[in-house]
């Protein structure tokens, strides 16, 4: 009995500890589940932790108090060049990456951050890389601690933003250039933002016009408000039919720009014309959220525009023919009067034409070995040449002028030419010869008539010198005559009538009655002969002479002249003697 008591507390005994190593066994396996999770929860977060810094492209740092790294991880040799185990052995301190331009910043900003100033910073600044290269980093840093308000550490991190800072450099040189370039033109930005009713229609909801938008039309920037229906109200009515109808195109979704003019009231209260040039932008759905452009003040252009349009449609209709052709010869402008005398239809491709075409041989030879040259060396060349008709064979006398036109950097673009048809001048100037070789024939002839005038003058001259000389030996003669006269008068009266004298004295009177017969003809030679000249008809001279014939002879004669003859210049009285 005793051995089975005994045998009972035994067993008793043993099922205690058996159960007493089932119970902590039971904890075991408990603590065993427990450490399994814990490990399997470690794990987790380790792959997470990975995953982390994988995709982490910066850079996860700890440092003490004295900012001496604890912990460096991340894209370490990726941004600086250097290995996070450079850092960690403090082979590379970071203070020596910074640039620097940007050293005294990041140091004091960091004397600050342990000052207690603030417990959060962040920062921008440049550090060199080991290949030499500038990075641009952001860096994020806190402080930590302790209960008494000591640092007791500092943690962070740091993110490499040169492209993105480059970017913005990038973005912030081309927005300089753009208000440069809006400068510049003198060019008004404006920006509408549009809202949409309940029934999906869009309104302006914002709307923004630039200083230089406002002084377009002559108001400060206070004076005018940024309004698009100030604005419209001030556009010519017949122009804002055109803006209303683009800005219904731009809405419906027709189209996303517009550029187009219009003229607008200035403050001033004249007409501006207005070049605007704009773009939609649309949400998903496709609906208008902002409209933005510019518009520029082109009232000068336009004007010079109007001119333009009035100096070719002057070198449209001039007789002259006008014309322009590129470096090669190859036509690009003819006017009306060219493209009619040349053969050229009016719809014609003219690039398939060459200037070459248009000249005789002779002519071309003059243009290009002359003509080209010295306009391309001088810009301008004058002179005489040809062209061809459109029949290619009649050539037209013409007088060409050969420009040359050069670009802003003085490089040759293209030539032109005007050229006059000198047909009708020649044909004169032919005419013109012709009656100057009649000129000098006849002058020549006259030449000649007058010196034979000339010679008959100092002829007559001669003569009447002879008629004065024999007028004065006449009268020398005379005066011995009558005295020998008056002597034979008084030798009759004292000798006896009759006798041998009587004929002797006879003989002497009639040799002086010879005498002064002679004499009498020399004076009447030597007188001088007054005609009075007049012009009178040959044919009344003729009618004259037959009727003196005619009378004489007894006869009649019928005349039929079939013109009228010449008039000559005579004394008529001294003729009808």
């Amino acid at each position: 009995m005793k051995n089975l008591e005994k045998t009972s507390a035994e067993l008793q005994a043993e099922v205690n500890i058996l159960r007493a190593r089932l119970a902590e066994s039971e904890n075991f396996r408990q603590r065993y589940t427990e450490a399994d999770k814990l490990r399997r929860d470690l794990e987790e977060s380790e792959r997470k932790y990975r995953s982390i810094v994988e995709s982490f492209h910066g850079i996860a740092f700890r440092g003490d108090r004295n900012f001496i790294p604890e912990f460096f991880h991340g894209s370490v040799e990726q941004i600086t060049g250097y290995t996070r185990k450079d850092f960690l052995d403090l082979k590379v301190k970071w203070d020596s990456l910074i640039h620097p331009e940007d050293l005294q910043q990041v140091l004091a900003s960091a004397e600050e951050m342990a000052s207690r100033s603030q417990n959060h910073l962040q920062r921008e600044y440049r550090i060199l890389h080991k290949n030499g290269t500038i990075r641009w980093v952001r860096e994020h840093i806190r402080t930590v601690r302790d209960e008494t308000g000591n640092l007791s550490r500092v943690e962070g991190v740091i993110y490499d933003i040169t492209e993105s800072k480059l970017s913005e450099q990038a973005l912030k040189l081309v927005e300089e250039r753009l208000d440069l370039a809006i400068s510049g033109s003198k060019a008004g930005l404006w920006e509408v933002e549009y809202d949409f009713t309940d029934s999906g229609m869009p309104v302006p909801r914002k709307v923004f016009a630039s200083p230089e938008m406002k002084r377009l039309i002559g108001f400060n920037d206070d004076e005018f408000p940024d309004s698009v229906e100030a604005w419209q109200a001030r556009i010519v009515p017949e122009d804002l039919l055109l803006i209303e109808e683009a800005t219904r195109s731009i809405l419906a979704g027709r189209t996303d720009n517009h550029d187009l003019d219009y003229r607008i009231r200035h403050k001033d209260g004249g007409i501006r014309w207005i070049h605007s040039c704009g773009k939609c932008w649309r949400d998903e759905s496709g609906r208008p959220v902002r409209q933005a452009g510019l518009d520029w003040d082109i009232t000068e252009r336009k004007a010079i525009e109007d001119q333009l349009r009035q100096l070719v449609a002057i070198v449209e209709e001039t007789p002259d023919l006008v014309g322009t052709a590129d470096l090669q010869g190859r036509v690009l402008y003819f006017n009306k009067s060219a493209k009619h005398t040349l053969g050229v239809s009016p719809d014609e491709y003219l690039p398939n034409r060459n200037i070459t075409q248009f000249y005789p041989k002779w002519a071309l030879q003059i243009i290009c070995n002359q003509a080209i040259p010295i306009a391309l060396k001088e810009t301008v060349w004058r002179g005489e040449t040809a062209v061809l008709k459109g029949d290619g064979r009649t050539e037209i006398p013409v007088s060409q002028v050969i420009l040359a036109h050069a670009d802003s950097r003085n490089n040759i673009r293209y030539m032109s030419t005007v050229i006059r048809d000198i047909s009708r001048i020649k044909e004169t100037e032919d005419a013109l010869r012709k009656s100057e070789e009649r000129y000098r024939h006849l002058s020549e002839k006259l030449e000649a008539m007058v010196k034979e005038q000339v010679d008959k003058l100092r002829e007559a001259e001669n003569l009447a010198a002879v008629g004065r000389t024999i007028s004065m030996l006449a009268h020398e003669i005379r005066n011995p005559l009558n005295n020998i006269t008056l002597g034979l008068d008084i030798l009759r009266l004292q000798l006896k009538p009759g006798g041998e004298h009587e004929e002797t004295l006879g003989e002497i009177r009639h040799g002086i009655e010879i005498l002064n017969q002679l004499i009498e003809e020399l004076l009447d030679f030597s007188k001088p002969i007054h005609l009075t000249y007049a012009r009178r008809s040959v044919e009344a001279l003729a009618k004259e002479a037959l009727r003196l014939i005619l009378d004489t002879l007894g006869l009649g004669l019928v005349k039929n002249l079939q013109k009228p003859l010449i008039f000559w210049g005579f004394d008529f009285p001294e003729v009808e003697m």
